[in-house]
């Protein structure tokens, strides 16, 4: 679900704080998941899958626009 949601809003923050950005941003979404999944509550445990997945949605769509861009260089 947390993948889902980010992928779909993963396009406005490239477009407002660049690709690199971006993609630096996301690796927040990543360690507060990794966190939260860590401690040993259950709920903070789907809490933290859905964060992590928020980061993977966003990265899935940042990384191939950063990836085309690249490419040209």
């Amino acid at each position: 679900m947390g993948a889902w949601i980010g992928s779909l809003i993963g396009s406005y923050p490239v477009e407002q704080y660049g690709r690199k950005r971006t993609l630096l941003y996301t690796n927040i979404l990543f360690i507060v998941g990794a966190i939260l999944s860590s401690i040993s509550n259950t709920d903070m445990l789907y809490i933290g899958r859905f964060i992590s997945g928020m980061g993977i949605g966003f990265s899935s769509a940042v990384v191939p626009v950063l990836l085309l861009y690249n490419s040209y260089l």
